[in-house]
């Protein structure tokens, strides 16, 4: 199924694989939600995607996320925000704009890898030093930059928790945050932000 999820913090939450959400296209099948507006924050894998599993399976799981923070996750193994696999005869690839991935952590590729997947990036910021580095560290999950990413700039939120499984964390930015004014509004679906629900 393709749901769309608007405004929702999925914290503390704990799997093997996807600590958070696991998506599967099985069978020919469709896994590709829109997330608008949400937050993903202390969620852990044991094994990959401590956020988010995207599993392509036989079919496709291809989210596309706006205006979402991934923070403070982790996985004990490989992938501390989302994990991306597109293994024939699956596929994944994920779109993720006006999104900021900070402070995840893993074994393996604190914040996106995959396997035979690639994931397009725009207007999001990272806590990588540089694409370059982004890419190095994303197993062979292929990363396409779309334009208007920032990295290794620190987002300022209110309440930074550790990584790892956690209720805890507050995700205000001041004015003087780098993410005031990064994202594109065209790629706005809906018309509220991050502020507007107290988190």
């Amino acid at each position: 199924s393709n749901p769309t999820l608007i405004n929702i913090w999925f914290r503390g939450n704990a799997g093997y694989n996807g600590g958070g959400m696991y998506n599967r296209g099985s069978s020919a099948g469709l896994a590709s939600p829109t997330i608008i507006n949400s937050i993903f924050s202390g969620n852990l894998a044991i094994h990959i995607g401590g956020a988010m599993f995207n599993n392509g399976g036989d079919g496709n799981s291809s989210p596309v996320i706006i205006n979402t923070n991934f923070v403070s996750n982790k996985s004990l193994n490989q992938a501390g925000a989302i994990y991306n696999s597109g293994s024939a005869p699956g596929m994944s690839k994920p779109f993720i704009t006006n999104s900021i991935f900070w402070n995840n952590m893993a074994m393996l590729d604190p914040e996106i890898s995959g396997s035979n997947a690639d994931a397009t990036i725009k207007n999001s910021l990272f806590n990588a030093a540089n694409f370059a580095d982004l890419l190095a560290n994303s197993g062979d999950n292929p990363i396409i930059d779309a334009g208007g990413n920032k990295f290794d700039t620190d987002p300022l939120f209110s309440i930074l928790p550790p990584s790892g499984l956690t209720l805890a964390g507050l995700f205000k930015v001041p004015p003087i945050s780098p993410v005031i004014n990064m994202g594109s509004n065209t790629e706005n679906l809906y018309p509220y932000d991050l502020s507007l629900i107290h988190i």
